[in-house]
């Protein structure tokens, strides 16, 4: 081969390697792009996790009252439960013990 055919292949390759170098530098703008919206969407998102956790706190803060209250409530029933049973108990005795007079005396 002549240096001619000898150079233009070399000019040929060096083509293709600028045209791969072109190609991965528009990969890598890409890729950098792609990481900057991704970076801006996940703020976002983070931003909006940090008020939606605000918003829940003031709320339970709101209904706290309330949930103390229903607490006391559902005490207040367990109390009156515990007596109708201690009543229906003694109701269950003086049944027994009108029932053992009338029968025995």
């Amino acid at each position: 081969m002549d240096k001619h055919s000898d150079l233009g292949l070399i000019l040929g390759e060096i083509n293709k390697l600028d045209e791969k170098t072109e190609s991965i530098k528009e990969d890598i703008s890409n890729i950098r792009l792609n990481v900057q919206k991704n970076t801006h969407n996940l703020e976002y998102h983070i931003k909006r996790t940090e008020l939606n956790e605000a918003r829940l706190e003031a709320l339970q803060a709101q209904l706290q009252p309330l949930n103390s209250w229903f607490q006391t409530f559902g005490n207040i029933l367990k109390i009156v439960g515990a007596f109708s049973v201690i009543v229906a108990a003694l109701m269950g005795v003086w049944d027994g013990i009108k029932t053992f007079f009338i029968k025995y005396l």
